[in-house]
């Protein structure tokens, strides 16, 4: 049942929009810092437990991972902020003429 008037079909407009969205190089390269930058951290932690079991308490090298794990934290959170930022997003917009009853068939 269609509960439109003909005045209303006339002057109801109806508009599909198509968006695409994609990564920047500045998206992509933060990307691979989101994931790899975990990765690292893993690794430097590793690193650090290794220094920490030393027996020798003047033989460990505590800054060394100390702040390659800060490093990598920060690239970490600046790959999160460089995935936000570094997106564009294009959109179509297009007006069409169609029966609204029948709205779910396009």
């Amino acid at each position: 049942m269609n509960v439109h008037t003909a005045e209303e079909k006339k002057t109801t407009k109806y508009f599909e929009v198509m968006s695409i969205q994609r990564l920047t190089p500045v998206g992509k390269l933060g990307a691979w810092l989101f994931i790899l930058s975990p990765i690292f951290d893993g690794f430097f932690y590793w690193w650090l437990i290794n220094e920490l079991a030393e027996a020798s308490d003047y033989s460990r090298n505590l800054w060394g991972p100390s702040l390659c794990m800060i490093v990598s934290t920060m690239t970490f959170l600046g790959g999160l902020v460089m995935v936000i930022v570094g997106r564009e997003q294009r959109s179509v917009f297009q007006e069409f003429d169609h029966d609204p009853g029948n709205w779910w068939r396009y």
